[in-house]
């Protein structure tokens, strides 16, 4: 996916869609207002009958425009203007990302931020429409042999922000892009079924992502090493699965040499027999989040990686199969 930072003031380049907000009162801002006169009021003649409320994150698509370098013109709820900030601006790019994401344009211009969003900065801006549409785009790992649902085409994300904001607004899209990072790796994770995602699965993923970036140094224990450690209580529990256990140690270096690290631990509990099967059958199948503590270790680790964050952290994931 690739996002890019547009100057309002040249924001002139033909798209497959331009994403619009609109506030409740049916009333365009200045942006908005703009898009519309290089559509050639269509967009204005809309709200003048009525067709659109602008409530929050609703859509109305808009095409068959004759003018203007959009083809076509995505319509998004505001909300009231007087409430209009970081979430109701998060919706709307969460929204247009969602219909999107159901068509074939494969490119998007968003002059949600055109104006500037109340409460927030061009990069704490940039950075939410960023993680935003990389959320609406996420897709479960798919293990199904059968035919494949198709992907969103969406490929390609401009983010317009006033002419003095976009130095900021780059620096929010980097952001963006290591958390969406992190957060996709985490959830890939999470959403694996236990017998995929094993105590010496996630070993291996965690040496995978070591060699994905030299700043992160991986560590894995196997059975015998745990217990040179004395750790009995964690061995203990792993006696009726065939599955071992590991302790995992990430070390990511990016701050001063010597200074001392962020610690986080994330717990890494699979199931391969019976233990799930004490739980209430409603909620059985959601025991495999169990081990959602380890793969927010992976996640974090991986967004570090990718922002270069100037800290120095540590991230301990103990992993077993209970019985």
């Amino acid at each position: 996916m690739q996002f890019q930072v547009i100057k309002a003031g040249a924001a002139r380049q033909k798209t497959a869609c331009a994403v619009v907000g609109v506030f409740e009162d049916g009333t365009l801002g200045d942006a908005g207002r703009r898009a519309d006169r290089a559509a050639g009021g269509a967009l204005s003649r809309i709200l003048k009958r009525g067709d659109f409320a602008g409530r929050s994150a609703e859509t109305f698509p808009v095409v068959g425009l004759r003018r203007g370098p959009a083809e076509r013109v995505l319509l998004v709820g505001l909300g009231k203007r007087s409430g209009f900030g970081r979430k109701p601006y998060r919706r709307a790019v969460y929204a247009a990302t969602q219909w999107l994401a159901k068509t074939g344009v494969s490119n998007a211009v968003s002059w949600l931020a055109a104006d500037g969003v109340p409460g927030i900065d061009a990069r704490y801006a940039a950075r939410h429409a960023v993680e935003s549409v990389s959320n609406a785009l996420y897709r479960i790992p798919d293990l199904k042999t059968a035919k494949k649902p198709p992907l969103p085409k969406l490929a390609r994300f401009g983010i317009v922000v006033p002419d003095a904001d976009a130095a900021e607004a780059e620096r929010g899209v980097k952001d963006g892009r290591g958390i969406a990072a992190g957060s996709a790796r985490m959830r890939d994770l999470a959403n694996l079924p236990a017998n995929v995602c094993t105590p010496r699965y996630l070993a291996d993923a965690a040496k995978a992502l070591a060699k994905e970036h030299k700043s992160i140094k991986v560590q894995v224990l196997d059975e015998r090493e745990i217990k040179r450690l004395g750790m009995g209580s964690f061995l203990s529990v792993t006696h009726g699965s065939e599955e071992p256990p590991r302790l995992i140690v990430f070390e990511y270096s990016g701050g001063a040499k010597g200074e001392a690290p962020v610690a986080l631990v994330g717990k890494g509990i699979t199931f391969d027999t019976g233990g799930i099967s004490l739980k209430q059958p409603p909620g059985m199948d959601e025991m495999k989040f169990d081990m959602s503590g380890a793969a927010s270790v992976f996640g974090t680790m991986k967004a570090l990686a990718t922002l270069a964050a100037p800290v120095n952290v540590v991230g301990i994931v103990p992993s077993r199969a209970t019985s």
